[in-house]
């Protein structure tokens, strides 16, 4: 569910950024001329890439998002608002649930399909989160930054848009530490995934071993 808000999120991302091209377009003297990066004016398309699992282990969790932001700017299209004349066509990018998927999937995504923006809805988009910030940086990625790429914290780069803003793994939250001390629990198993943001959720850092409760809830390793 969480992962749906993001998805739909973007995609309202998305269409502001479409509101900015038609406007924009209108208002040059060049309106005629197409973008480089998969868009055109008002009447015209835009390309936008959709990154995710549709195959691999991760797969059966991401099974709705296509469909539902294809339903979403469906709904934008049929509103009648400023471009709703504009045509957007989005394009599967299968991270395939790895890392060197998700750096094939963003290349593919800029070189070859030249999206106008690619909706982010990937746990492994640290994988081509470089290429994306570099080679890339003329594509705007939005959507969810779950994931742990250090690029989505990184106040140099300008072309990443989390929806909603991406916490940082290495600060300390008491909440829970609370509530298992208030029940009375003095051990926690924790289980993750082989993703940066699993493994800094799942493991201490200093700041959090001086930050711990006298009723332990996470086995900190040196």
């Amino acid at each position: 569910m969480r992962r749906k808000h993001l998805a739909t999120s973007g995609v309202l991302c998305v269409a502001a950024l479409v509101l900015t091209a038609c406007g924009s377009s209108n208002n040059s003297s060049s309106s005629s001329s197409s973008s480089s990066s998969g868009g055109s004016g008002s009447g015209g398309a835009i390309t936008v890439g959709v990154l995710n699992s549709n195959s691999g282990a991760y797969s059966a969790g991401f099974a709705g998002t296509q469909s539902g932001i294809d339903a979403r700017l469906k709904s934008y299209a049929a509103s009648g608002g400023k471009c709703a004349s504009v045509k957007i066509t989005t394009v599967p990018e299968d991270d395939q649930s790895s890392a060197q998927g998700a750096l094939a999937a963003v290349q593919k995504a800029v070189q070859q399909d030249k999206v106008f923006a690619l909706l982010n809805d990937s746990a492994v988009f640290f994988g081509g989160s470089q290429y994306v910030t570099t080679s890339g940086k003329t594509t705007p990625v939005l959507g969810g930054g779950f994931d742990g790429a250090q690029q989505w914290l990184d106040p140099k780069v300008d072309n990443l848009f989390p929806v909603p803003p991406v916490a940082d793994d290495h600060d300390v939250y008491d909440t829970q530490g609370k509530y298992f001390k208030a029940v009375g629990a003095t051990k926690v198993a924790m289980i993750g995934f082989d993703t940066p943001s699993s493994i800094a959720s799942t493991t201490c850092s200093p700041r959090a071993r001086s930050a711990r409760s006298t009723a332990s809830t996470t086995r900190c390793s040196s």
